[in-house]
């Protein structure tokens, strides 16, 4: 009874996206026009740097649903900086949208230090390591 039981729960899930998606492509497509766009999470990254990577700009037109934000997080993976890009819709005014970025930024090299080192120097071991910030 138990398995029985587990079954249909399982099955439930694996339906429910599939209906979502029938229940998105119904939707009409919304046009809003981008007023701003921020960015959160990053340290090292320039936000305007984040922003022109994404392709999106202020005073597009932004049609939701539609491939413009998912091209925008490809286009944001592709830079290779980031562990994980969201993008949403911060605020809504009016027939115009205010975006936020988040970001994760991944960890970069930033210093060796060096221990235990008593017959070679570091520059000999810089010369045979060659390591990019």
């Amino acid at each position: 009874m138990r398995t029985a039981a587990v079954f249909l729960m399982v099955a439930g899930l694996t339906l429910l996206p599939a209906s979502r998606t029938l229940a998105q492509r119904d939707k009409p497509q919304e046009v809003y026009k981008i007023l701003g766009i921020s960015v959160e999470g990053n340290t090292l990254s320039d936000p305007a740097a984040i922003i022109a990577n994404s392709g999106l700009k202020v005073g597009d037109e932004l049609v939701i649903p539609g491939d413009q934000i998912s091209g925008a997080i490809h286009k944001l993976w592709s830079v290779k900086l980031f562990e994980d890009v969201q993008i949403s819709i911060d605020r809504k005014v009016g027939n115009g949208v205010f975006l936020l970025i988040m970001v994760k930024e991944i960890p970069r090299f930033e210093r060796i230090e060096y221990e235990g080192r008593n017959e070679i120097s570091e520059d000999d071991i810089q010369k045979k390591i060659s390591l990019v910030r």
